[in-house]
């Protein structure tokens, strides 16, 4: 069985770029692989629940409008943030 010469010479120039280290090449050549991006280690990630503590004007506030304590402190912390 015969190889076309361009067809071997194709598969010794990928075999060689794929394993330099078999044939003493210790400089890396460049390859066309794509590069896997990752996440900062030192990335700040914001806690899930903070909870708010109402003073007793709040609660009163609150009940005085009708509007339970639990949406009432969402809006609270809502308007704290900005």
């Amino acid at each position: 069985m015969t190889l076309n010469l361009t067809s071997t010479e194709e598969v010794d120039k990928r075999i060689r770029v794929d394993f330099p280290h078999k044939f003493g090449n210790t400089e890396q050549q460049k390859t066309t692989r794509p590069v896997q991006s990752v996440a900062s280690a030192n990335r700040s990630v914001k806690p899930g629940r903070k909870t708010v503590k109402l003073t007793s004007s709040q609660v009163a506030i609150a009940k005085k409008l009708g509007v339970p304590l639990e949406d009432y402190a969402k809006q609270l912390k809502l308007t704290k943030e900005v």
